[in-house]
């Protein structure tokens, strides 16, 4: 059977799909055409663009696992966190055009999504910087 972090991640994943099911009918939401922060929101070719992206990104996590299981281990969190929101915001590409933005932060709309994102993408720079998220003790000399 799956494990307790898998079955977490797919209830996260499920909560954001149904979260932006729900704003979209209600029409309190925004479709973001751009990319992240709501840049270049005006190109056509956006949504093809981080659609590949995206693709390319999770082939990338594929490929770790596949060759450097100790990175993958290592990042295991992170990794999981950056596949969910990519995944979603995907759907949302071919769906809608568009990431579908529902929480209103006065200069940024986001989704649970791009908070996974931004929390995995933190989580390997704190990894990768800082010796005491490393499994390795560092040399003090």
């Amino acid at each position: 059977m799956f494990s307790k972090k898998l079955q977490f991640a797919f209830v996260v994943f499920i909560i954001d799909r149904v979260l932006k099911y729900y704003f979209v009918q209600k029409d309190y939401s925004i479709v973001n055409r751009g990319v992240s922060f709501s840049l270049l929101n005006e190109s056509d070719y956006n949504a093809f663009l981080s659609a590949i992206l995206i693709l390319l990104i999770l082939c990338f996590i594929v490929y770790i696992k596949g060759r450097k299981q100790d990175l993958f281990k290592k990042y295991y969190f992170a990794l999981v966190a950056i596949n969910i929101g990519a995944v979603s915001n995907l759907i949302d590409r071919i769906t809608w055009g568009g990431v579908v933005d529902y929480i209103d932060l006065i200069i940024l709309k986001n989704n649970l999504s791009d908070l996974l994102i931004f929390v995995g993408v933190v989580s390997i720079i704190l990894y990768a910087a800082h010796p005491q998220f490393q499994n390795t003790p560092k040399d003090k000399s």
